[in-house]
C-alpha cells in the first residue's frame, strides 16, 4: 500500500532534500506538481527557487531571485 503525504508534510520533506543536497530527488517530486498555478502553494516553486538561488551561487546581487526563494520557502499550505 503506498503512502500519500499530505501537504504539508511533503513540503517539509522537499525543503530538507534541499537542503540536503539532494536535488534530484526533489525535482522529481515537483516534477509531479500540476502545470497551471505550479509555483504557488506546491512543492515547485521552492524547488524552482532553490535551484535559481544554486546557478546563481547565492549571490547578494542575485536579490530577485532571494526574494523569489523566501517567498516559496514560506508558503504553508493550506
Amino acid at each position: 500500500m503506498k503512502r500519500i503525504m499530505d501537504d504539508e508534510k511533503k513540503a517539509l520533506y522537499v525543503k530538507t532534500l534541499l537542503m540536503s543536497g539532494i536535488i534530484i530527488t526533489a525535482v522529481t517530486i515537483a516534477k509531479k506538481e500540476k502545470s497551471v498555478g505550479w509555483s504557488y502553494d506546491s512543492n515547485a516553486g521552492v524547488v524552482f527557487g532553490s535551484v535559481l538561488s544554486n546557478l546563481a551561487g547565492h549571490s547578494e546581487k542575485a536579490g530577485t531571485i532571494q526574494t523569489l526563494l523566501k517567498s516559496y520557502a514560506n508558503q504553508q499550505s493550506m
